[in-house]
């Protein structure tokens, strides 16, 4: 039995959209993550941003800052680093874990 994999969409709009149970996504390709998130390149989205709970990684657009139509992310933590400046997740965000039917 192959392991399939929850992806769970969280919008910059406060919605959450779950995606059904399938296979790991590649990046690349048709309905990869690429797709999903709308961008060219991705990064993992640091844990100072959010409380875990379980074990999953999340993904967003690395250059998701420098779209005009993108802006903070509500899911996650607003951070204010030392020198003051607000630290925070934009766009839509990813999340990845392993499938556990219920």
């Amino acid at each position: 039995m192959k392991k399939l994999y929850k992806y769970t969409v969280l919008r910059q709009d406060g919605t959450v959209q779950v995606l059904p149970p399938c296979e790991k996504k590649e990046f690349r390709g048709a309905g990869g993550l690429y797709d999903l998130l709308d961008c060219g390149t991705i990064e993992i989205i640091p844990k100072v941003y959010y409380k875990p709970t379980g074990r999953f990684t999340l993904y967003g657009d690395e250059e998701g800052r420098f779209n005009d139509e993108n802006h903070t992310n509500p899911h996650f933590e607003v951070i204010i680093d030392m020198f003051g400046q607000r630290c925070d997740v934009v766009g839509d965000i990813v999340k990845e874990e392993v499938y556990h039917a219920q």
